[in-house]
């Protein structure tokens, strides 16, 4: 098993709210044949999976996450807690709707490991309980009814690397590395599992805990500034084989399952226009799994009083009611957002970057319609008009969507990068203008060039 599974894609539950399992992988993006590729974070074999994912700023590590928590979001039988200490919750909080618990402070991040680090032990007697009776698996394997719980903690340096200053927040800060190399230890078999992202990816930005790191795999490198820091995200890899500084794009990366394992060069798909995530994660809000009695009793009271915003004044979330056992019935309850979901999925490949792969879309003639739909409507002539003098200037080595991008500002005083990307998309599909391959990335050109005018 790897976790770059080629499989094709269910087109009709790829992003229908609910309906796809954390067992069928999660789309993540191309490999360099542009054969789909599935990431996955659980499997028979391994059971829960912990990610580690490394790339230096401006690498397209928050995209990649974007894409990732879109996929667990999707996921009917995947529970979603993140930690964001960083920037007090500013890069998780479009993603807030799909969360279960969202954690923004050091004495919050603790507390969620503790509640992680009980529910392991509960899930654990269970299984012991069943195995000693000659019962069930031996391993939790997710469903809507016990689901997997998926800790994302962005940025780990923030969260396990405080070596100086505040004392308590030294304190804190060992409390949590110490809690996440336990739920790395165990988690796997009681599906419970970690998605560690930093940007300097060391043993210090881990907490110093070498066991910890030991733990983390499949293993996602992005582009890296230090020959080092690729080391410590691709274990046991030749570093004379592999180099992220070409990496010159956002988006691409090495997968590597595990350590020792030849990584495979993938490009993720383009998810990184926050109204576009928000617009996805209130459609995906709408089918979220809650946790099992028996994880919900051994979170205990910080997850009973974890806030329901904690952007906004603190309250108590109110206790969702799971039916019982004999009020179930075989017919599946209908899920509500799907033509939202679409449609903010097409609004997502609308606003990708050029150079990105787009985001698989939803057949939204097979969905049933509903009240929650939404459009993307604009007059793009003006953007139009503006891209069309631009690139009138340009020489016969055409311009990159970058300069394109600048030279729009120059004429409109403001224009988004993503709207210009669009704009230069349609453009390119409708014969107005054209666009070259030059190395990893494209030049654009006008229709007709002095070359031709002069043919």
């Amino acid at each position: 098993m790897t976790s770059t599974t080629s499989r094709p894609l269910d087109r009709l539950t790829l992003w229908t709210p609910g309906e796809r399992r954390i067992t069928d992988g999660l789309p993540f993006g191309e490999r360099a044949d542009h054969s789909p590729m599935l990431l996955d974070l659980w499997t028979p074999t391994h059971g829960a999976r912990h990610a580690l994912m490394g790339g230096a700023s401006g690498s397209g590590k928050t995209n990649t996450l974007n894409v990732i928590t879109c996929g667990l979001a999707a996921c009917g039988d995947t529970v979603i807690w993140a930690i964001e200490v960083a920037k007090a919750g500013q890069g998780q909080a479009a993603w807030l709707p799909c969360f279960d618990w969202l954690a923004t402070r050091l004495d919050e991040a603790v507390a969620m490991l503790d509640a992680a680090v009980a529910i392991i032990d509960a899930r654990s007697r269970v299984l012991a309980t069943h195995a000693a009776r000659g019962q069930g698996d031996d391993k939790v394997v997710p469903t809507p009814d016990q689901p997997l719980l998926t800790i994302i903690i962005d940025e780990a340096a923030a969260l396990f690397g405080i070596r100086t200053g505040n004392p308590d927040r030294i304190e804190l800060a060992a409390q949590a590395t110490e809690r996440a190399r336990q739920i790395s230890q165990t988690g796997r078999s009681a599906g419970v599992q970690l998605l560690v992202t930093t940007q300097r990816p060391t043993v210090a930005a881990l907490g110093d805990d070498g066991d910890f790191r030991s733990q983390l795999h499949p293993n996602l490198c992005l582009r890296m500034n230090r020959r080092a820091d690729v080391g410590f995200v691709l274990q046991g890899v030749d570093l004379d084989t592999v180099d992220t500084t070409l990496f010159n794009v956002p988006g691409l990366l090495y997968v590597q399952d595990g350590p020792d394992v030849d990584p495979l060069p993938v490009r993720s798909y383009a998810l990184y226009q926050p109204p576009i995530v928000n617009r996805l994660a209130h459609a995906f809000a709408t089918a979220r799994p809650t946790l099992d009695p028996v994880a919900r009793t051994a979170a205990g009271e910080a997850y009973a009083a974890r806030p329901a915003d904690p952007f906004q004044t603190p309250t108590t979330r109110p206790t969702t009611p799971r039916r019982a056992d004999n009020d179930r019935t075989d017919t599946p309850s209908p899920r509500r957002g799907r033509t939202a979901a679409g449609d903010a999925l097409d609004a997502a490949r609308t606003a990708a970057h050029t150079d990105l792969p787009d985001l698989p879309t939803l057949p939204l003639a097979h969905l049933p319609n509903d009240d929650t739909s939404t459009t993307v409507d604009g007059d793009d002539a003006p953007m139009t008009e503006a891209i069309t003098a631009v690139l009138a200037e340009a020489g016969p080595a055409g311009m990159t969507a970058a300069e394109i991008t600048n030279g729009v500002k120059k004429l409109r005083a403001s224009a988004h990068r993503g709207s210009v990307h669009r704009v230069l998309r349609t453009m390119v599909d409708t014969g107005t203008a054209r666009r070259t391959p030059v190395g990893k990335g494209y030049r654009y050109h006008p229709t007709t060039t002095p070359e031709s005018h002069a043919a």
